[in-house]
């Protein structure tokens, strides 16, 4: 049987990869943004969102460890949180792997003032949030943090 999407559990039970073919995406026809992809041995749930031009993908878990309810749910949660600003998909990274990611692609900037904003970070600020998730860092921490390094500028 092959569906190209579905809506009920039996339905995404019944499905199976064609052969000669490595991978098989479908859509969950009800919850908006949810996919599941098939490859020879398993059937994975992901949330798949457009966030600032980009395609964003969020594993959800493997069907049947994961039921379609709860993949559903987490789903909508997903969405949720992306509708109050929050990317699901840098909740667990600490300050300082969103930091270098952020260097990287502010690398193609000025030289100079590139080497003095990746000094600033690896020097003043990463030492004292680096190891810090993003979903627990506060605002007033970094803007404490922010705070410190411009009166040390203002000294100096």
């Amino acid at each position: 049987m092959k569906f190209k999407s579905f809506t009920t559990d039996s339905q995404l039970k019944a499905i199976t990869l064609p052969q000669d073919t490595k991978e098989l995406i479908i859509k969950d026809e009800s919850t908006p943004n949810l996919i599941v992809r098939i490859r020879p041995n398993s059937k994975t749930f992901i949330f798949r969102i457009k966030i600032n031009g980009k395609i964003k993908k969020y594993t959800i878990g493997q069907y049947p460890l994961i039921s379609l309810a709860t993949a559903r749910q987490e789903a909508i949660r997903l969405k949720a949180q992306i509708t109050q600003g929050i990317d699901p998909t840098l909740k667990e990274l600490t300050f300082n792997e969103v930091a270098q990611r952020w260097l990287k692609h502010k690398s193609k900037q000025n030289l100079a003032t590139f080497k003095k904003i990746q000094g600033r970070l690896n020097n003043h600020i990463i030492p004292k949030l680096g190891n810090i998730k993003i979903q627990d860092l506060k605002r007033d921490r970094l803007i404490k943090c922010v705070l410190e390094l411009e009166l040390k500028d203002n000294r100096g």
